[in-house]
C-alpha cells in the first residue's frame, strides 16, 4: 500500500510498528489461503462466486476501516488508532488469501492458449 508508510507517520507511528503493519498482512493471507482453498474444493465445496463476494465484502469493509484511523486518533488516541490500522492490515490481509482461487478459477475455467 503507498500510503502506509506516510499513514503510520501522521499517526505518530513507529518503524516497528510500520513492519508490524506490513507482516500481518502478509500473516493474515498466510492463515486464510489454505482455509478458501479448503472451502473451494473441499468437502464443502462453497461456489468460488460465493467465496469472491464475501472476499470482496471484507475488503471494502477492511478499507473503510484502514482509512478511519484519523478519526479514530481523534476519538480514542494515537494508541487505539494505530491499533485499528493494523487490524485492517490483518482483515485485508485475510481477504487477499483469495487470490490462490482467482488463479485456480481462471485456469479452471480457460483454456491454455487463451491464458
Amino acid at each position: 500500500m503507498p500510503t502506509l508508510y506516510q499513514y503510520n507517520e501522521a499517526l505518530g507511528g513507529s518503524e516497528f510498528i510500520l513492519g508490524v503493519m506490513v507482516a500481518v498482512f502478509s500473516g493474515g493471507r498466510l492463515i486464510a489461503a489454505p482455509g478458501l482453498g479448503w472451502l473451494s474444493s473441499g468437502p464443502m465445496q462453497v461456489s468460488d462466486k460465493v467465496l469472491f463476494s464475501v472476499s470482496s465484502f471484507v475488503c471494502i469493509v477492511g478499507n473503510l476501516v484502514y482509512g478511519l484511523g484519523f478519526a479514530i486518533e481523534e476519538q480514542a488516541g494515537r494508541e487505539v488508532a494505530l491499533a485499528v490500522v493494523v487490524l485492517s492490515r490483518l482483515t485485508l490481509g485475510f481477504a487477499t488469501g483469495i487470490l490462490g482461487i482467482a488463479r485456480a478459477h481462471v485456469a479452471a475455467v480457460t483454456t491454455t492458449l487463451q491464458r
